[in-house]
């Protein structure tokens, strides 16, 4: 039956609270409806899910679920974590079925449905801040670390205005996601936001609401990219590259040793103007307009290579983490 999964994380919910679990009472919490936490029911747990899924209630959701046919191993929770990981894919599975675009909540988060989102938490407060859905993770995080928040992709200016409804909710801009195996190692929604998805709306959204440019991750992996937009935006917020491992990169450590101790984000020069070749002629025999390329003597293809290990990384993790999330 469709809606076997969601009623097995409700009874998964219910046994939780009911054994004392701290997280389990405080998700229950966040939907009032004459809650009892001494003696929790089924329908508090069944409400709470479907709140979390960004309806009213739980016929609601239930309907839905009938309606659009989403099958009973959790086709929305798998597409909320193929957009985590995997864009290409994740366009694959909206494509095939378009229904999902509605499925609630978390679904709104990763696809930037800003209205949705918005209608949301203005009703239920909490879902801003609260960690649930299939990461178990604060909302903002899905909305940074979604792969729709690429800079390229035509959702990119949604995600960004989603990620602003959540930070006027409350939502922390410091957010991260912290790997257990690598609790020294926080990814925070700034680093997918400049490193990972190259995204300065979603960056300055963060940046503006209070976020940490100097989090050891952002200002590194945004030199990764083409374009250096990200990277001068973290600069004129703060970013200081000396004593980071943002020095390691090629392209900064030049530019930082050329200008000795005076650092200032105009002398980071884009990609396109940075050690610009001539050339004598063209195919047209006139003069070749000057070709841009990097100054790091190892060329674009190390630099290609290191994008795409900082690419594989969050995939990894956020398997990790939901591996981690209980789950029935």
């Amino acid at each position: 039956m469709p809606t076997e999964y969601y009623r097995k994380q409700a009874k998964a919910l219910l046994k939780a609270a009911r054994s004392g679990d701290p997280a389990s009472l405080e998700r229950l919490s966040r939907h009032p409806t004459n809650y009892d936490p001494a003696a929790p029911k089924l329908h508090d747990a069944q409400l709470t899910i479907a709140r979390e899924q960004g309806f009213a209630s739980w016929p609601r959701f239930r309907t839905f679920i009938l309606q659009s046919g989403l099958d009973d191993q959790g086709l929305a929770a798998t597409f909320i974590d193929t957009a985590l990981s995997d864009l290409r894919q994740a366009e694959e599975i909206l494509a095939a079925h378009p229904q999902i675009a509605g499925a609630g909540f978390y679904v709104a988060l990763v696809l930037g449905d800003w209205q949705r989102v918005e209608r949301a938490v203005t009703e239920t407060p909490a879902l801003a801040t609260g960690r649930s859905g299939p990461q178990n993770l604060e909302p903002l995080l899905y909305v940074c670390f979604s792969r729709f928040a690429d800079g390229m992709s035509s959702r990119a200016g949604d995600l960004a205005e989603t990620a602003r409804i959540l930070l006027r909710h409350g939502a922390d801009p410091n957010a991260a996601f912290i790997p257990e195996d690598l609790p020294d190692n926080p990814l925070s929604c700034l680093y997918a936001a400049t490193g990972l998805n190259n995204n300065p709306a979603l960056a300055l959204a963060l940046l503006e609401a209070g976020a940490n440019p100097n989090d050891s991750e952002s200002l590194y992996h945004s030199t990764e990219h083409r374009d250096l937009a990200c990277m001068n935006l973290l600069l004129r917020h703060g970013a200081t590259p000396a004593g980071t491992n943002a020095l390691k990169q090629c392209w900064i450590a030049k530019t930082w040793r050329a200008c000795s101790s005076c650092w200032q984000p105009e002398q980071i020069r884009t990609r396109s103007t940075i050690a610009a070749k001539p050339r004598s002629t063209g195919p047209s025999g006139g003069d070749e307009a000057r070709q841009p390329r990097p100054l790091c003597s190892t060329g674009a293809q190390t630099w290609m290579q290191r994008a795409r290990t900082a690419e594989r990384r969050t995939p990894w993790l956020f398997r990790a983490a939901r591996q981690k999330s209980p789950r029935s």
